[in-house]
């Protein structure tokens, strides 16, 4: 159910992807003119059309501005969207997880629940593990029957 969850949104995610590259493109043009700007104050400023005082205040400007759009053009380019590739070893381990953890010593299954959980209520009748990512939106999705268990853009759990 996970896998066919994933594989649907890889369209959404294609998509995403072609709007991210258009923003880069047009980031990208907004750079260049941006240094034609400068380029286009420093003659304006050889042929004594600017002042100094004008010319170095409009490139610290335009510097800024450049340093902010070179900024964001890191940000959507360091983006990386899950893989369906890297998702197929953690079903592997999700499936051998039982198994690996009977055959394992006690002290090799601390070690194991020290990697999949981050702490533990204590109620009167049981312990529960709280789990750290990937593996807590899976156990709340088993438990709960959703598998959308993430908030969507209106900080609320989808329908």
């Amino acid at each position: 159910m996970l896998r066919q969850l994933i594989e649907e949104s890889q369209a959404e995610q294609h998509e995403y992807q072609r709007t991210r590259n258009a923003q880069i493109l047009t980031l990208q043009a907004e750079l260049q003119a941006k240094k034609e700007e400068q380029h286009a104050a420093l003659r304006k400023h050889l042929s004594g059309v600017i002042a100094e005082d004008a010319y170095l205040q409009v490139t610290d400007e335009l510097s800024t501005e450049s340093d902010v759009i070179s900024t964001r053009i890191d940000e959507l380019r360091s983006v990386e969207l899950p893989r369906i590739d890297d998702l197929d070893d953690l079903f592997e381990l999700l499936e051998r997880s039982p198994e690996l953890y009977l055959a394992q010593s006690i002290e090799m299954r601390a070690r194991m629940l020290q990697m999949v959980t981050s702490n533990c209520r204590v109620s009167r009748d049981s312990i529960v593990p709280v789990y750290k990512k990937p593996f807590s939106g899976i156990a709340t999705g088993l438990e709960t029957g959703k598998w959308w268990v993430v908030l969507d853009s209106n900080q609320r759990l989808p329908d």
